[in-house]
């Protein structure tokens, strides 16, 4: 069904422009659309491996289905905005051969589906990683978010960003959208309802984060804890354990009324952000609150917005970021920054591709603690290789112009496993991604009930916030990583930062509540 629609959607944006770029490309992107969808999109393996195949299924659709279907609904052809389309898609593909291959040898290996179960049995189970919280708790872990949203720049401007601090206030922040797991009792709880009062207390909460948003001047605090529990509804419903819901024609109606009410003032929320984003090193937080609300009631905020990104959209290339002309699409497209790394990586010679792969081991040594780094005596200078994205360091390699770093441009995993390892990226990838699956597959329990053979899945309140990002982790935009310290983030101390940060906030929370609160 998926893969039928796709087809429907690559051929009509054909009709747009039929030239050979777009003929190649659109054949590559039903390739990986029909890969992708066959193999991860299974309710067995959905099952049994929930995390790892939801990552999959992200990368998919980010790679595959969003460019035909976004440029179809803007009626753009899906080499808009590219400069070495085919070139970008043959990527994409070979990265997702990579990930199936890893995939497939995650869950044949002994060692690692080891690994997976002694995570579960001896981090997480013992340290209260998958105990049902009270609903008291879930309200206090979203309390302890929000502190550490409003705390974790001002922090940083004091302390440094490179403290132990500034890196525990920047793991706190996905607590915010821990309440928002009462949405979803199937995924962690074995409750079977929750009291009217908590779900409406969830309208205020979302204003909370409304605030959050402008003095973050960031988009993503209420998006992104919808989105995932999106996601996570589409899995139990693939998954087999919740059912969609009968929905009479008249609530159809009305919920896509509300929609398109709510979208429009959404939109221009999100561009008086934007147009205030350059104020934020000037203004206090509650002056950013107030300027963006101010921008947001002006009006014109949207020719304001435009006059802004026109630049970026006619920027040389190898810098652009544009591919999708609508704002929110274009924060999960992906192929602009596989396009931008393959014109920086193609200027590059020898000399500068070793450099680029010394900033890229640098980085993953920069993941250790600093009084560790000193101790090993290893080679790397933390504060040189963090004060840029590998993007920042890609452009600089290619261009020389030392200015660009620190400008913290996105760049592309793809592109950048290539620089970094030559022709055998895809192996790298392959080998890599299997470790990460490990890791991730150990945040959930997964069984079958023994008395009524019922499958049964308990997702961890955090994780369930972060699965966005986990879903689309191999892509570059939105919440994406684009380097090899990003891929091996979670292996080197991503599994043990959520581990010790959900404990302290269960254990935390549930001192402060007491005994007797449910």
């Amino acid at each position: 069904m998926v893969w039928a629609l796709v087809l429907a959607v690559v051929i009509l944006q054909m009709a747009i422009a039929f030239d050979a770029d777009n003929l190649a490309m659109s054949a590559l992107l039903l390739a990986g659309n029909g890969l992708g969808y066959a193999y991860a999109l299974r309710q067995d393996l959905l099952r049994r491996l929930p995390i790892s195949s939801l990552m999959l299924l992200g990368y998919t659709f980010s790679y595959f289905t969003l460019p035909p279907l976004g440029q179809l609904l803007a009626l753009q052809p899906v080499t808009h905005h590219l400069i070495h389309p085919v070139l970008d898609e043959g990527y994409a593909l070979l990265g997702l051969l990579a990930l199936i291959g890893g995939h497939v040898l995650y869950a044949r290996s002994a060692p690692l589906r080891a690994l997976r179960n002694a995570l579960r049995k001896h981090v997480y189970v013992r340290t209260g990683f998958f105990r049902e919280p009270r609903l008291a708790q879930l309200w206090l872990m979203g309390l302890l978010g929000i502190v550490a949203v409003i705390l974790v720049r001002p922090y940083a401007e004091h302390a440094g960003g490179l403290s132990i601090g500034h890196a525990v206030l920047n793991g706190l922040r996905p607590f915010v959208y821990v309440p928002y797991v009462l949405l979803l009792l199937p995924a962690w709880s074995a409750r079977q309802r929750i009291a009217k009062g908590q779900l409406a207390a969830l309208l205020p909460y979302s204003a909370v984060l409304v605030v959050l948003s402008f003095i973050a001047n960031s988009r993503a605090y209420l998006l992104m804890g919808f989105a995932s529990l999106l996601i996570l509804y589409a899995y139990l419903v693939a998954g087999g354990h919740l059912r969609l819901p009968r929905v009479r024609p008249r609530n159809f109606i009305a919920l896509v009324l509300l929609v398109l009410l709510v979208v429009g003032p959404v939109t221009q929320l999100a561009m008086a952000m934007v147009v205030v984003r350059g104020l934020r090193a000037e203004l206090t937080p509650l002056q950013l609150v107030e300027q963006t609300w101010r921008v947001y009631r002006a009006g014109g905020v949207a020719e304001t917005y435009a006059q802004q990104m026109q630049p970026a959209a006619l920027q040389q290339a190898g810098v652009g970021e544009v591919y999708f002309d609508n704002l929110f699409l274009n924060r999960l497209a992906n192929l602009r920054f596989v396009d931008n790394a393959v014109v920086n990586a193609r200027q590059m010679a020898g000399p500068q591709r070793d450099y680029f792969r010394g900033i890229e081991y640098g980085k993953v040594l920069a993941l250790m603690p600093q009084p560790l780094i000193d101790g090993l005596d290893l080679p790397v200078d933390k504060a040189a290789v963090t004060k840029g994205s590998s993007g920042d360091f890609l452009l600089y390699a290619a261009t020389g112009n030392r200015y660009v770093i620190g400008g913290f441009r996105q760049g592309s995993l793809l592109v950048d496993l290539e620089v970094t390892f030559g022709a055998l990226w895809p192996f790298a990838l392959m080998l890599l991604s299997a470790l990460v699956f490990a890791f991730v597959d150990a945040w959930c329990l997964v069984g079958t009930d023994r008395q009524t053979g019922t499958w049964w899945v308990r997702f961890n309140p955090l994780v369930i916030g972060m699965l966005f990002s986990l879903v689309f982790m191999f892509t570059s935009a939105a919440t994406g990583t684009e380097s090899l310290a990003g891929l091996l983030g979670i292996p080197m101390r991503g599994w043990l930062q959520i581990a010790v940060l959900y404990a302290l906030a269960y254990w935390g929370s549930r001192v402060l509540i007491g005994r007797r609160s449910t």
